[in-house]
């Protein structure tokens, strides 16, 4: 019953079902065929024999070769380390300074198409800031994005609202890049892919991952399911929280540090490490302090001196520094 009503389907409504390029896959009604044909003509068909790494119903003889490698972190971290030591270890710096390089990449792209006022190139510290926003939501759960800018005190969220505006948010997400996507790989193309845009940081992310912890011999593998509802290969699952979504698996070990070895109180849990993270993070930074890119200033304020500077808005869109004012205002 499926087979006919795929068949009554139309070629475009299968193609536009999903992205996935589905090769190296025949038809089976084709290979079906020949071989019912093989077997009619009864000219000398013998079975082939399974390959070694085919699944069969013939026990095999399977020879496991002793686990020799020593588990556990493979680092040069000392006990003084703090968790942004460890998250550097995994997600290095550089991948910051490439997430700011391809945002504004992007974002200068974009606003030839379309113009967009209120944006200005980001940096460093304001990628991080994002990326601990990032983290912090995950803590901090709200069931819409503004209301951790809202003005009602039942919803508004001190610490995430000091930090940037939601506009200043709103824009980079906008922008947010990981990759130059403007010669990517078209399907067919060698390179081409679905997560073509954030190869890179899983290469990275891998590699860094399998050089700084070895686990140990008995794994745990689970499946689990990341919700999403965009354009990406899903699946369905009704008895799982998120019902659309992309399904992972997952490698669980059992190490874990000793609270001797590292200094670690036995009441320090993952997600205080987590906001420790974050908060490493952010290192301070508030975009509320960053000039506009409209500010006229005689001083430069970026990012030197930009601890000093605030904008206050003077009428309309025009905003000027205060340091400025002030001396202007000095002058008789």
């Amino acid at each position: 019953m499926e087979e006919e009503r795929v068949g009554e389907r139309s070629d475009t409504e299968l193609d536009n079902e999903s992205d996935v390029e589905m090769t190296g896959i025949e038809d089976d009604s084709e290979t079906d065929t020949g071989s019912e044909g093989e077997m009619e003509a009864g000219a000398g068909f013998e079975p082939v024999p399974a390959a070694a790494d085919d699944w069969s119903a013939e026990p095999a003889n399977i020879t496991v070769q002793n686990f020799v490698e020593q588990p556990g972190p493979r680092h040069n971290l000392d006990a003084s380390a703090c968790p942004l030591n460890f998250f550097f270890l995994m997600f290095p710096l550089f991948l910051i300074e490439t997430l700011v390089a391809e945002t504004n990449l992007y974002a200068a792209h974009c606003i030839d198409v379309s113009p967009n006022s209120s944006w200005y190139n980001t940096c460093m510290e304001e990628m991080r800031a994002f990326l601990c926003l990032q983290i912090v939501f995950g803590i901090r759960g709200r069931p819409r994005l503004w209301m951790y800018w809202s003005e009602d005190k039942r919803f508004h969220d001190a610490f995430i609202s000091s930090i940037m505006t939601i506009n200043r948010f709103k824009n980079i997400s906008r922008y947010f890049h990981c990759r130059d996507t403007a010669n990517a790989p078209t399907r067919g193309e060698q390179g081409f892919g679905l997560l073509f845009k954030v190869r890179n940081i899983i290469n990275t992310t891998q590699a860094t991952f399998r050089a700084h912890f070895q686990a140990q011999r008995e794994l745990s593998v689970d499946e689990a399911m990341v919700g999403f509802k965009g354009r990406l290969f899903q699946t369905a699952h009704a008895g799982e929280a998120h019902k659309m979504g992309a399904s992972i698996y997952n490698a669980f070990v059992t190490w874990k540090y000793s609270p001797h070895d590292y200094d670690i109180p036995n009441s320090y849990d993952l997600m205080m490490f987590t906001a420790d993270v974050a908060e490493g993070l952010l290192n301070g930074f508030t975009s509320w302090k960053l000039p506009s890119r409209k500010a006229t200033c005689a001083t430069p304020v970026w990012p030197e001196t930009i601890q000093h500077h605030v904008i206050e808005k003077i009428s309309g869109r025009k905003k000027q520094c205060i340091l400025c004012i002030m001396e202007r205002k000095k002058t008789p």
